[in-house]
């Protein structure tokens, strides 16, 4: 989501001042109100940001993977966490606490301007969120993910690929719609030939033309 190119440089200098974590799946790292000292540069794996309702329900605000950063707004902010953060399979994280990141901002300009862009980034995600939320038409809003949670492509330009396992449910938790909606919406989608998954559970998009026509946005 952050689409952050971290140098040799800045990435020696961040490690440097990390405690390295391994992290199985589905550990939380961090709970919704719970005090920010640690910001966590992602080494590997993929981690979900998500909120639970009154009645139980988890919703998916984001989902990062390697390169990226999270926990910075609290952090930064001096504030409580806002969301909980839970690994998605097995991950390497790098923890810095907050005093050293502040002096790493201080010294160095360009990771500062670097935080300014993954903020950007944020302000970006959102008004994705919010537009994809407000569409009526649930196979526009499980396109729309696809798109979104793409984070590889072959070279030949016309595979794309979910380059890791995402459930059913979790894909529902992120546009408030229903798990077996989504799965019969991916299932027409599977036997129009627009996507496949492979062995691994990997969504690949066979047909991006397609899927990207109904990511529209637009009610039909």
């Amino acid at each position: 989501m952050q689409e952050i190119k971290w140098t040799p440089k800045e990435l020696k200098l961040l490690k440097a001042s990390s405690c390295i974590l391994r992290l199985p799946s589905h550990k939380i790292i961090f709970n919704e109100d719970s005090q920010a000292n640690y910001i966590y540069y992602v080494e590997s794996g993929h981690i979900k940001h998500y909120h639970n309702t009154a009645t139980g329900k988890e919703i998916i605000v984001s989902i990062y993977c390697d390169g990226e950063i999270i926990g910075l707004p609290a952090v930064l902010l001096g504030e409580t966490r806002g969301v909980f953060a839970k690994t998605m399979e097995n991950c390497v994280l790098w923890q810095i606490s907050r005093i050293k990141f502040m002096k790493i901002l201080e010294e160095n300009i360009n990771i500062a301007v670097k935080l300014i862009m993954i903020f950007c980034s944020y302000v970006r995600n959102y008004e994705y969120r919010l537009e994809e939320l407000m569409v009526a038409n649930t196979e526009a809003k499980v396109a729309s993910l696809l798109c979104h949670l793409v984070e590889y492509k072959t070279d030949s330009q016309d595979k794309y690929y979910i380059n890791y396992r995402i459930t059913h449910q979790e894909m529902a938790n992120m546009i408030g719609a229903c798990r077996q909606t989504v799965t019969e919406i991916l299932g027409r989608f599977q036997e129009r030939g627009w996507i496949r998954t492979n062995k691994n559970n990997v969504i690949e998009i066979t047909s991006w033309d397609d899927i990207y026509r109904i990511n529209l946005l637009k009610e039909k």
